[in-house]
């Protein structure tokens, strides 16, 4: 190439933009960003570019990058459905007993199911007799449930089981939620209600319970009902077994551990349960280290829960009645009995938990017996250690995994996703508190609202995302459609087609015009058209006021002169009077 002319100096601007400079190439770049940080947010990734290179680059082409880049840290979510099978295969080999599921419908993905040799036999080493199930929604490409199976350690702490991938949640398997049910499905609402059956619900003997039930029978009788009708082993303490040694009424437990697997839920699927099973590999390490510097025979937060009762403790008055038996007084008409050796109590709290409620703790410091002796033993350091002493047997990373010659790869299920930008956080109920939000602001608790397209509650005819999950178009929704033509003159010429009698002559159908709101002068509106307009006799000389309807609101009506012209502000009022 030969240079001809030669200009030193220059009077043109920087160009900011430049074509070379694509998504591609600043996923490549920027990769290392990404693999520290998943979360790296596309705004910083338009910052950090115009720092180094002072090009600007348009927020979409920022996107397409970190989705670039991310399907190189995290894997390729249509990929990863054709190594189901190798990665079971590694888990079952390196973690002898771990039980593996796969379902799948003519090669399509359903469901696949992981429980953990290491986290069994935890949980049969002292593990309270109770699983607390929940789901949360997958934010990934192909989107699905993960439901999950939780248990209670001896320090009062989850304790996952296993997890199963779903395409959707299953009704019957998640309608036992009472509140939600008591609230949406059966409609009865109000703090009152709410707070007579949660007081209901906790009463821990059959007294209490029915004083709580008869207060709710007061508020409403349909919702005592409606109560009466539930299984009672299912809600309320007062009917729950003993053997558990738990008397939760919530389902917290899981949503804590959905909050602890939270960033792995948009990943693909085998990263995502990879992210899992490493973190709960973790955790049992952790937990393991953290019971054996345990001070004390009890766990901590077990001997919080004994430090606490027995404050409330001195407000009885304990008195021997022969043998393990003591009488405990409270106040008027307030007396309980107290067993030592069967470690029960009339109140039934020590029976249902395992710890010493107040009125055995009065006896407890009556006779100087040590505290640990009347804990059950699922509470124990102990029993924390044994729980904790099984291990999950590391992996070897997917290019060293054997592949299964026999079967054929899975493929991805069906997409099923809505038009629009998918939700990220799950809806909240109306009066459900967020940790963010003002506490002294009420939020709005409006009415159902369904929408006109298709007649579903919960979204409206904006919101709307179409034919979606059995959603149907309901034609008694739909508004009838307003014309927005002005109103024809009085006396204008109808068109109309001719047809002919049975005696020759011929008559001239008018065609039916569309529906028009006319404004009247005393403030009334009245709906009318043309053709009724013709036979009724409306076509005076006197000026018509016209109107329509905009948006549902009725807006200024204008006066009509006889075919001539718009009538001025001036010409208006004169008419009106």
């Amino acid at each position: 190439m030969k240079m001809k002319t030669y200009y030193p100096t220059h009077a043109c601007l920087k160009d900011m933009k430049n074509r070379n400079l694509t998504s591609r190439w600043m996923a490549t770049h920027y990769l290392h960003k990404f693999v520290t940080d998943p979360n790296y947010s596309i705004t910083s990734l338009k910052k950090d570019v115009h720092r180094d290179f002072v090009v600007d680059v348009s927020l979409g082409k920022c996107s397409k990058a970190r989705q670039i880049a991310l399907e190189v840290v995290n894997g390729n979510h249509k990929d990863q459905y054709s190594r189901i099978y190798d990665y079971l295969n590694e888990l079952r080999v390196t973690n002898k007993g771990t039980t593996t599921v796969c379902c799948l419908d003519s090669r399509l993905f359903q469901r696949m199911y992981v429980c953990l040799d290491a986290l069994k036999k935890g949980f049969k080493s002292g593990c309270r007799n109770i699983i607390c199930l929940d789901g949360c929604f997958l934010k990934g490409y192909y989107g699905g449930h993960l439901l999950v199976a939780v248990g209670i350690d001896a320090n009062d702490c989850i304790y996952p089981l296993s997890f199963v991938v779903v395409e959707s949640e299953n009704y019957a398997s998640w309608s036992w939620h009472l509140y939600t049910n008591f609230k949406n499905n059966a409609g009865f609402k109000g703090k009152s209600l709410k707070d007579a059956l949660w007081r209901a619900a906790r009463a821990t003997n059959i007294r209490d319970f029915e004083d709580a039930m008869d207060k709710i029978n007061e508020l409403s009788h349909e919702a005592y009902q409606w109560l009466r009708g539930k299984d009672p082993a299912q809600w309320f303490k007062s009917h729950f077994s003993t053997y558990a040694k738990c008397d939760m009424l919530l389902n917290n437990l899981c949503e804590s551990f959905n909050k602890y697997i939270l960033e792995a839920r948009d990943k693909p699927i085998l990263t995502m349960v990879e992210t899992i099973r490493t973190k709960l590999m973790q955790r049992l390490v952790v937990k393991s280290s953290a019971a054996d510097r345990y001070i004390g025979p009890l766990c901590p937060k077990i001997q919080k829960k004994l430090d606490k009762i027995i404050v409330d403790a001195s407000k009885c008055w304990p008195s021997h009645a022969g043998g393990h038996k003591y009488q405990i007084a409270c106040g008027p008409e307030d007396q309980h009995v107290i067993d030592l050796q069967l470690h029960t109590c009339s109140c039934r709290k020590w029976d249902l938990t395992g710890i010493p409620c107040m009125h055995a703790m009065s006896t407890m410091m009556l006779i100087g017996e040590r505290l640990e002796i009347y804990v059950d033993q699922c509470y124990l350091k102990t029993t924390q250690q044994n729980i904790y002493s099984h291990f999950i047997s590391p992996i070897k990373g997917a290019k060293q995994w054997a592949k299964d010659q026999t079967m054929e790869p899975i493929l991805p299920p069906e997409l099923r996703r809505p038009p629009g930008r998918p939700y990220k956080n799950r809806r909240k109920e109306a009066d459900e508190v967020s940790a963010a939000a003002n506490p002294n602001k009420i939020r709005r608790a409006s009415s159902k609202i369904n929408c006109q397209k298709y007649g579903k509650p919960g979204h409206n005819k904006r919101t709307c995302k179409g034919e979606v999950s059995g959603n149907k178009k309901s034609g008694q929704n739909k508004a009838p459609k307003i014309s927005k033509l002005p109103v024809k003159r009085a006396g204008a010429k109808q068109s109309g087609v001719t047809k002919s009698n049975a005696n020759g002559s011929s008559s001239t159908q008018a065609q039916q015009p569309p529906t028009t709101l006319r404004w009247m002068i005393d403030g009334s509106n009245q709906v009318i058209t043309s053709q009724q307009s013709s036979v009724t006799g409306v076509n005076s000389l006197a000026p018509k006021p016209v109107g329509r309807v905009c948006g549902g609101k009725q807006v200024q009506s204008r006066y009509m002169d006889k075919g001539k012209r718009m009538m001025t502000a001036t010409e208006i009022s004169q008419d009106k009077r």
